[in-house]
């Protein structure tokens, strides 16, 4: 976790940060210790904070990255624009399925009657061919990026396509 290089490189100490964020310093000592993980709303508010993602902060990305802004965009629940975004998200809709019948396919041929391998063969080649063809459709085409949102007004949550 780079919680306590953040706060270094702020100049706060653990208290500093424990009032501007309003988490109790016991935590924030537990979590630079690695005694303890924050919880998904705390890790928000500290990336909210420092202007980083999560995922800086637990040390799953080497480089410090500035959470993503987008105007015009409201909250849901309280249609305010002081937001933060916190994470980004791929979601893939409908190629899943794709590969589910491929891989039926895949397994009709194999407990068909098809007993000499040689047979096999270019069939086996065709359904991998076809899988890899899925998967960068999956890629180019059906992934989509969302971004998780969160209110700095009324602390709420959601996922913004």
């Amino acid at each position: 976790m780079k919680l306590k290089a953040l706060r270094t490189i702020h100049g706060l100490t653990t208290a500093e940060l424990a009032k501007k964020v309003d988490i109790p310093e016991e935590k924030i000592i537990a979590w630079e210790n690695g005694q303890e993980n924050p919880s998904e709303k705390e890790l928000f508010d500290l990336a909210v904070f420092f202007n980083v993602t999560p995922e800086y902060i637990l040390g799953l990305t080497a480089s410090i990255t500035p959470l993503p802004t987008q105007h015009g965009v409201k909250c849901p629940h309280c249609e305010s624009k002081n937001l933060a975004y916190v994470a980004e998200y791929h979601k893939v809709i409908g190629a899943r399925v794709l590969q589910l019948i491929l891989g039926f396919i895949f397994f009709v041929v194999l407990i068909s009657g098809i007993e000499d391998l040689e047979d096999i063969s270019p069939i086996l080649i065709i359904l991998l061919v076809a899988i890899l063809i899925v998967q960068l459709y999956i890629l180019a085409v059906e992934s989509r990026t969302h971004v998780k949102c969160v209110c700095k007004d009324c602390g709420k949550t959601w996922i913004h396509d």
